[in-house]
């Protein structure tokens, strides 16, 4: 159960990357057309 248990905190820290860098990657986005 402790490895799977960790399997899932795994996926779901790697999931929150994922989110963050989207989301950080779009406010570039908006920002460079805001300026450009």
């Amino acid at each position: 159960m402790e490895a799977a248990k960790g399997e899932v905190i795994f996926i779901i820290t790697r999931g929150r990357m994922y989110q963050t860098r989207a989301t950080s990657s779009r406010d570039d986005g908006h920002r460079q057309r805001s300026t450009g």
